[in-house]
């Protein structure tokens, strides 16, 4: 690689502001952003003379730009892997397969979750479901189950956790979408009933958002407490997440990720106070995220299938590199 910056073309210059302008407006959805990531790096990849300077370089402009850096470091780790590993002559196949992958991860991955389903169960899940993967399985799920005679009046129960301060009032708005759904029999639950719900739970299911194999895997804030509940009750941990989303070994994203915490949000002093309006709140930062470990968890479902958390490490081998900058994100 040159030791000379590569200068981006106008063209990678436009299409990185509009990167960082989705990212900065804070409502896109995290798959449309890691496919807008991927197809930028993919183009800079393949229509630039230094290849793997451009994409370190536009890797390292937008990295204050995008919250999630996990996904920019996984992703710009899986296009140097190709660029350093493939054949000369493959390497556009090869970026072109990691676009579909990322593009037709969301509808994979629910697919493969949606299998882990069937009458009877008892689930547990985060209301804070990013991408709304873990809906959108339990739907599928539900709707099989209505051309199953055997499991008719045998629901999919769910118990949807709301962990405090749920600012966004994402996990009501979780239950308030699947409540009515046939085939599921749904409980919105506090974060201090985990424990007693665990003990009529067959599993939990979580969303991670990124994974690094050392530290574990990035989760929203609540997974840490149900995980090491359910560890405690002997009940599995199913983690569900786009291979995509591994950073390569050595990459700080994921640790710096999960010390980000959230703006301040008002929280009752006691219980009893919850209804009293006449008692002041304290404002307290919530983290944003959890790093969950691997070894707490049972399986980890990717849209390739299922994996076991001890098999699922050897897919870190295709974003890393002997030579690439895995250093942590300024």
């Amino acid at each position: 690689m040159s030791n000379t910056t590569p200068v981006l073309s106008e063209a990678l210059r436009k299409a990185s502001k509009e990167v960082m302008r989705l990212s900065e407006a804070g409502n896109t959805p995290l798959d449309e952003l890691a496919e807008r990531i991927c197809l930028l790096l993919r183009v800079a990849a393949l229509t630039s003379a230094d290849p793997p300077g451009t994409v370190t370089q536009i890797r390292d402009q937008l990295r204050p730009f995008i919250p999630q850096m996990c996904i920019l470091e996984a992703i710009a780790g899986r296009v140097l892997y190709i660029l350093n590993e493939s054949f000369s002559d493959s390497i556009e196949h090869d970026l072109d397969a990691l676009l579909d992958e990322v593009r037709e991860a969301k509808n994979e991955l629910v697919e493969q979750t949606s299998a882990m389903f069937s009458g009877g169960d008892s689930i547990m899940m985060l209301g804070n479901d990013e991408g709304t993967v873990l809906e959108a399985a339990l739907r599928d799920a539900a709707e099989a189950l209505s051309d199953d005679p055997i499991a008719i009046g045998n629901p999919i129960r769910v118990a949807i956790v709301q962990v405090a301060p749920d600012h966004e009032g994402k996990a009501r708005a979780t239950y308030g979408r699947l409540k009515n759904v046939s085939g599921l029999k749904t409980r919105l639950i506090r974060d201090s009933h985990i424990t007693s719900e665990l003990r009529r739970c067959t599993k939990v299911i979580l969303r991670a958002i990124a994974m690094d194999v050392d530290d574990g895997c990035l989760c929203f804030s609540g997974s840490g407490i149900i995980t090491a509940a359910a560890n405690r009750m002997r009940i599995p941990v199913v983690l569900v997440m786009a291979r995509h989303r591994i950073v390569p070994v050595g990459n700080a994203s994921v640790a710096i990720m999960s010390q980000q915490t959230g703006s301040p949000g008002k929280v009752w002093c006691y219980e009893e106070a919850r209804d009293d309006r006449k008692h002041d709140a304290i404002s307290v930062h919530s983290s944003i995220y959890d790093l969950v470990p691997l070894q707490k968890c049972e399986m980890v479902v990717t849209e390739f299938g299922g994996y076991s958390a001890d098999y699922v490490k050897t897919f870190a081998a295709a974003v890393t590199l002997d030579n690439s900058n895995t250093s942590s994100p300024r």
